[in-house]
């Protein structure tokens, strides 16, 4: 849940700060943030946290449906798996 919470503050901010390129702070809505930022994502990959996904007007924008399994090892983060698909991929149950 911590990776989650992280990776869509990270799409948050990247919209907002694609939205200021276009809409002065004073005016930056949901509806501006929408339009202006996050339909402007592109190859976005929440600091490698993700595959590189895109979001235009007619999308929905969810994530790119692909996770990585990552491990700490020596209090660096490092991924333990390729990118699988997140709906069939699971950790197998130790016996």
């Amino acid at each position: 849940m911590y990776a989650h919470g992280f990776q869509s503050a990270t799409v948050i901010a990247e919209g907002i700060r694609l939205a200021l390129d276009t809409v002065p702070p004073e005016k930056l809505t949901g509806e501006a943030l929408h339009d202006y930022g996050l339909n402007r994502i592109k190859d976005f990959t929440c600091l490698g946290m993700v595959p590189p996904f895109s979001y235009t007007p007619n999308t929905y924008h969810v994530g790119p449906g692909q996770v990585r399994y990552w491990i700490v090892r020596k209090g660096v983060v490092q991924p333990l798996t390729g990118w699988v698909k997140a709906e069939t991929y699971r950790i197998p149950k130790k016996e």
